[in-house]
């Protein structure tokens, strides 16, 4: 599972990067990214409520329309969820590794 984040840009927190959307792929997240995408446009209906204009790159009324676009491939924007077999994986491999190169305490 891939989980899409991006940053809300009305948030005070713009550097702050939220889960928008989430598939069972990176290729799927893509896919809905390229959806919602749009010619960019500038938002003037807000400027009263906000204050400024906005430039927006996703549909309007669409689910990321508030969010700016991912900068290309960033593995920051497209995270993977590892399974329960994997977390269970690699605990074994990190307990293996320190009960093989630390001592024990009694």
């Amino acid at each position: 599972m891939f989980i899409l984040y991006l940053n809300n840009m009305r948030d005070c927190k713009i550097e702050m990067l939220q889960p928008v959307a989430w598939a069972e792929t990176k290729e799927q997240l893509k896919q809905f990214l390229e959806a919602q995408k749009v010619e960019p446009y500038s938002d003037r209906e807000m400027a009263e409520t906000y204050g400024q204009t906005w430039g927006k790159t996703f549909r309007k009324d669409g689910p990321l329309e508030w969010y700016n676009p991912p900068y290309d491939d960033d593995p920051v924007h497209f995270r993977k969820i590892p399974t329960l077999e994997e977390v269970a994986e690699s605990l074994e491999r990190e307990k293996t590794y320190i009960v093989n190169n630390y001592p024990r305490a009694f």
